[in-house]
């Protein structure tokens, strides 16, 4: 098992995470890793962050919240989405032009959204669960973006 801080932690550039396995696999990791890769801040962060619990609970609290916001989002835009698990929703504009197209109107609004490249997904856009006033950017800037983005 393998789990990094990133998300709910709210620590994606300090780049730290842990494993729990198999002594023989943790052997095989170790070879492959930076081993100075983890500074003491980062480590810090990481320990305190697990001291509290509580704020855990909220962030992942307020993601399952923020994905029902971009489902209903999607919904009220006549657009597909595909459930999720994670701290992302992604909605599906039909084609892979339309989505580079809105990533490229959301970006001129200073909405920053990501798109896998990949054949068959490069028609979605892959929408981050952010802060409240953040998701309440992103509707307003998608709704405006796909006014101007013909299906």
């Amino acid at each position: 098992r393998m789990r990094t801080f990133s998300k709910a932690h709210g620590m994606a550039g300090a780049r730290i995470g842990y494993a729990i396995a198999h002594k023989k696999i943790i052997t095989g990791i170790n070879k492959l890793r930076l081993h100075f890769a983890v500074n003491r801040v980062a480590q810090a962060g990481a320990l305190a962050s697990l001291d509290d619990p509580e704020h855990l609970k909220r962030v992942l609290a307020e993601v399952v919240q923020g994905r029902h916001e971009y489902y209903e989002t999607a919904t009220q835009l006549r657009l597909s989405y595909i459930p999720s698990g994670t701290n992302f929703v992604c909605f599906d504009l039909g084609s892979g032009k339309r989505a580079r197209s809105i990533v490229q109107k959301l970006a001129t609004k200073g909405v920053f959204i990501r798109m896998p490249n990949a054949p068959s997904l490069d028609r979605c856009i892959r929408i981050t669960v952010g802060t409240r006033a953040e998701r309440s950017l992103l509707a307003d800037a998608l709704t405006s973006a796909l006014d101007l983005v013909p299906a």
